[in-house]
């Protein structure tokens, strides 16, 4: 999947594609612009990239014709397709998941860690 010039391995774009595709199963769709921020954290995270040095769009184009399964949302419609999204089961799924993470990671009696 990955050719001459990619920034990221194959291994490494899959990590990235199956957290943009689990996020929008949680209910967070992302838009084009946040799609290539988290992109560039993790290039950053990588030592592949500066803070100073970010993806572009151009690079989000390439990266999608290489993983076409990647679904972003429209930044005008995104209130609206989170509002459509806010089932009763969607919530439920949420505090599953997140009742998940908090376990996996024995985050429990720890609330400075994720309360401000």
């Amino acid at each position: 999947m990955t050719g001459q010039g990619t920034l990221f391995t194959t291994k490494e774009e899959a990590t990235l594609v199956d957290h943009v595709k689990y996020m929008a199963n949680l209910g967070y769709g992302f838009t084009i612009t946040e799609v290539v921020a988290k992109a560039t954290g993790y290039a950053v995270f990588l030592k592949k990239r500066t803070p100073h040095n970010p993806l572009s769009v151009k690079w989000f184009h390439s990266f999608r014709r290489r993983w076409p399964e990647i679904k972003v949302v429209k930044p005008r419609a995104l209130s609206q397709c989170r509002a459509k999204s806010t089932t009763e089961q969607a919530v439920y799924s949420y505090f599953d998941n997140l009742e998940t993470i908090i376990k996996n990671n024995n985050l429990q009696n720890k609330p400075n860690v994720y309360t401000t």
